[in-house]
């Protein structure tokens, strides 16, 4: 069995996120949040390319993520994906 704790970091939109990323303010041993991007949220399913690739440029590429958007071909590390009904 394997068990681990973290802070999570939550944010409500892909763009809230990069931001964070841009600022700073998202730390590498943190699991991040992003809500309101799938099917129920954002328009359509959103893909989260931009973001995860400015994750990957700032060093943050394998840090867990989870959305409840579209993961890219892109992504890298633990990704945890919610579904929809």
């Amino acid at each position: 069995m394997f068990a681990a704790s973290a802070t999570a970091q939550v944010y409500n939109s892909e763009k809230e996120a990069f931001q964070a990323v841009v600022d700073g303010k998202i730390a590498k041993e943190n699991v991040v949040v992003i809500r309101y991007e799938g099917p129920q949220g954002g328009p359509g399913m959103q893909q989260m390319a931009l973001l995860i690739g400015m994750m990957q440029d700032s060093g943050l590429g394998r840090m867990p993520l989870i959305i409840d958007g579209r993961f890219s071909g892109v992504t890298q590390g633990a990704c945890i994906g919610l579904r929809f009904p």
